[in-house]
């Protein structure tokens, strides 16, 4: 039986990639786990060798109900420090999802976008993965589509630390989009991060017949996912590309002017590969095979306990 350990931090991302890996590993574990969510203090915007030293000062372990765990998986920075010192206390499997940023040899193994490999040095320990880890629902039941019309939806990112989606970035798209007119079903899905501005210019501009989300309460974010023919998402957004990429169904990259170089080098890499294209308004089939890196990942936590721990890693030459 696994008994397992969950370590995030407050953002959703993270929780949403460990409950992804702890979702999977159910399907092949008799599976236990707790949840630890980090809330940010004042210590923890300190580098995480100097977090782990505090955690250690204060004698964090002591004051806390700590069990038996034989596997811990934390996600997020601050995260890091307190996956080492629960793991130290006794022999467990310990992974991290994103760079740690200190003791990554320390880890059983450290789950890295491939994107992100340019900024760290490679430990044998590294498994890399194409994107985030999210759910595969290539499984899950198809929405009904009005007959003769494919859909297009366009998955829209915002601006934060390492972006800022403006206006003349998507203006070339909307533009394509509105002479579509009603060829096909369109759809605009904004995230938590787009701009109201963003939101409002697309509103005003879309043709008339398109649709945008959320609508109050009302966010199909999934629904579309299944159902769409092909998807239009901006350079930004790890998450949703990484959503798309489990779908199989042809994908297009709106590129930003303004965007960090590890985010536009995971979209240089996709486009290398041949995963994503740039939208030029020029509708093809797939040119991939459906992604699963959460099965992956899943599958080498399972094989390590299986085979009494010997570490899996993936080689940078698998890409």
């Amino acid at each position: 039986m696994i008994n397992a350990f969950i370590i995030c931090d407050e953002k959703i991302s993270s929780k949403n990639q460990c409950e992804t890996l702890v979702s999977e590993l159910r399907k092949k574990n008799f599976f236990k786990c707790d949840y630890l969510i980090i809330k940010k203090r004042i210590f923890h915007y300190l580098p995480n060798v100097l977090i782990f030293f505090v955690l250690n000062l204060l004698n964090f372990l002591k004051h806390s109900k700590y069990k038996d765990y034989n596997l811990i998986i934390s996600c997020g920075r601050t995260a890091a420090p307190y996956n080492l010192l629960f793991s130290k206390k006794n022999y467990t499997h310990n992974y991290h999802i994103l760079d740690p940023y200190f003791s990554r040899d320390k880890f059983t193994n450290i789950i890295v976008p491939y994107h992100d490999h340019k900024k760290m040095k490679v430990y044998k320990n590294t498994i890399f993965t194409v994107g985030a880890l999210s759910k595969q629902i290539n499984h899950l039941k198809k929405v009904k589509q009005p007959r003769g019309k494919k859909i297009i939806s366009f998955l829209i990112g915002g601006s934060g630390k390492s972006s800022n989606l403006t206006i003349q970035d998507i203006k070339g798209c909307l533009d394509i989009l509105g002479k579509f007119r009603n060829k096909y079903i369109i759809n605009y899905c904004f995230s938590r991060r787009t701009p109201q501005k963003i939101k409002n210019y697309i509103i005003k501009h879309k043709y008339s017949s398109h649709v945008y989300y959320p609508k109050g309460d009302l966010n199909p974010y999934s629904d579309l996912l299944k159902s769409s023919n092909y998807f239009i998402v901006t350079q930004d957004s790890v998450g949703m590309i990484s959503d798309v990429l489990n779908t199989g169904k042809s994908i297009y990259i709106v590129e930003l002017k303004n965007i960090k170089r590890k985010l536009k080098d995971f979209s240089d890499f996709l486009i290398k590969e041949e995963y994503v294209r740039i939208f030029d308004g020029n509708l093809q089939k797939p040119c991939y095979k459906p992604l699963n890196e959460v099965k992956r990942v899943a599958d080498l936590i399972t094989q390590n306990f299986t085979n009494d721990y010997e570490p899996k890693s993936i080689d940078l030459d698998t890409f």
